[in-house]
């Protein structure tokens, strides 16, 4: 069941940590389930004095599996949608709109096991165990087809853009995808009127991860909109890297402003 874990969506996760080990805790508390089921089936029909003194103790059993089963299954599930409107409009989402409902009919099932044992004192008949059993069968049977839907695209990155004010007026960044890999650096300068600066001799960007990393330093040059750009540009890990822009006038008067910025996958 851990191979099965290691090779399913859980394996393409960006937190395979977290994903790998709910995925495999989910697997085995399916099959206790419904494998206990099945001996209680089995006990039932061969030995019916066994089945009731085994069920006793298989319900705490249940009950944890059950909660496992939740668990890790609402985990997995936010982690691979990502969104609630995905579970409705994505093939991955309606299979496990279909898991979720066969879930809660077996559920209940169980639960009136429970219940009408406790009582009566007596099992209920074996045509309500073999419907329990089934209905678990058809769910591992969904949970395998499941494995083979694929899971949705994350949603498109959002690109970074703040403005900051300074002596003489803005100045603005835009870092586009904003993601581990190629990004491209756009600088805007503005005076207190709104109005685009060009008077710039130089624009120096130095992008500095967090933990006290090397920084990396490159200039941005002026394009056809007036605007200071360096494409291209490599950023190499995840998290806040602090963007520092210094700006030479041609009056030599400067600018220098720092950005916070938070770096995903």
């Amino acid at each position: 069941m851990f191979a099965k874990a290691m090779q399913g969506h859980a394996a393409g996760s960006s937190d395979k940590s977290i994903a790998i080990p709910m995925d495999f805790l989910h697997l085995v508390s399916a099959s206790a389930w419904v494998g206990g089921i099945l001996v209680l089936f089995v006990l039932l029909r061969k030995m019916p004095e066994e089945a009731q003194l085994t069920w006793n103790r298989f319900s705490p059993w249940a009950a944890s599996f059950v909660g496992l089963i939740i668990v890790s299954g609402l985990l997995m599930s936010v982690m691979n949608l990502g969104s609630m409107p995905k579970l409705f409009t994505t093939e991955y989402g309606k299979v496990i709109l279909l898991k979720v409902a066969l879930f809660l009919v077996m559920g209940a099932l169980g639960l009136v096991h429970y219940l009408y044992m406790r009582q009566t004192g007596k099992m209920m008949s074996a045509k309500t165990m073999v419907a329990e059993f089934g209905i678990g069968f058809v769910i591992l049977g969904v949970a395998a087809f499941l494995t083979n839907v694929q899971t949705p695209p994350p949603a498109p990155p959002v690109a970074f853009s703040q403005e900051i004010a300074t002596d003489s007026g803005f100045v603005s960044l835009k870092i586009a995808p904003a993601i581990v890999g190629d990004n491209t650096f756009l600088v805007v300068f503005t005076d207190r009127d709104g109005q685009v600066r060009t008077d710039f001799q130089k624009v120096t960007l130095t992008a500095t991860p967090s933990g006290g990393k090397k920084p990396s330093e490159f200039e941005a040059l002026q394009n056809a909109q007036k605007e200071y750009v360096a494409s291209g540009l490599y950023l190499n890990a995840t998290g806040r890297w602090k963007i520092k822009i210094h700006a030479l006038a041609n009056d030599f008067s400067e600018v220098d402003k720092t950005f916070t910025i938070k770096i995903k996958q």
